[in-house]
């Protein structure tokens, strides 16, 4: 099975992520990522997809909204360009099957012209399913994306923004319904995150939380029925009940 990269910073894509996990993956003999969703053209998400293109084959690039002018998005389309890389913009409606795995895209949806920027709200956001089991990968949307973002249940919660205050809305929550959710956020990181009003309004609905920036790396399996995980700080697998 060769492997499919979400752009997030601090799961997939982001800051060091060619640092930390690259070599991860030569390790394991893995030479090729047959695809790499990249959500938004901050350079926390994408700023390491160059080096991934240099460095690995890869199959497909799906990718959001382009904006018209952000200096961060040129240097990335260099990038995409220079490497022949096939790609395809996506938007809400998308799903391809992947080894079993049901990946629908639930936003951005399509619109108007494209911003002078890359905005927050434009990530590409993933229902990602196997068998009964749902994984929301939300990217970086904040409360006004989530209040437009419509059904979407789902085991398992990527927190969007890195648990910033903008973002984890309480209808947004209620609508998702989690038993877990993981914030992805840097050790000590300079903008406080995850925010102390989404930390407590997550745990006050009941929805287990981990946090990269405690927990390390977060590992979630399933079967399409169960959910285990184990985190780089325990080192055991869990059921998630």
């Amino acid at each position: 099975m060769t492997p499919l990269v979400y752009a997030l910073s601090g799961l997939a894509l982001g800051g060091t992520w060619e640092v930390e996990r690259l070599p991860y993956l030569w390790s394991q003999g893995v030479r090729r990522v047959e695809g790499v969703v990249v959500t938004h053209a901050h350079p926390d998400h994408a700023g390491g997809v160059p080096f991934l293109l240099r460095s690995f084959g890869v199959g497909e690039v799906w990718e959001g909204v382009a904006p018209r002018r952000d200096r961060g998005y040129h240097a990335l389309q260099a990038a995409l360009r220079n490497a022949a890389v096939p790609r395809r913009t996506v938007t809400r409606g998308v799903a391809t099957t992947w080894d079993d795995v049901v990946m629908r895209v639930v936003w951005p949806q399509p619109s108007g012209p494209p911003p002078w920027s890359t905005r927050n709200d434009d990530s590409i956001v993933l229902d990602v399913s196997y068998g009964a089991v749902h994984f929301l990968l939300a990217g970086d949307i904040e409360a006004g994306a989530e209040s437009r973002l419509g059904p979407a249940r789902a085991q398992v919660l990527k927190v969007p923004h890195h648990g910033s205050k903008s973002s984890s809305s309480p209808g947004f929550i209620a609508a998702v319904g989690p038993r877990v959710a993981v914030v992805s956020a840097g050790y000590r990181n300079r903008f406080g995150h995850p925010h102390p009003a989404v930390v407590e309004r997550l745990t006050a609905a009941g929805i287990a939380l981990y946090r990269t920036d405690r927990d390390g790396a977060v590992t979630i399996a399933t079967d399409g029925k169960s959910i285990w995980l184990r985190t780089f700080r325990d080192g055991r697998e869990v059921p998630v009940r």
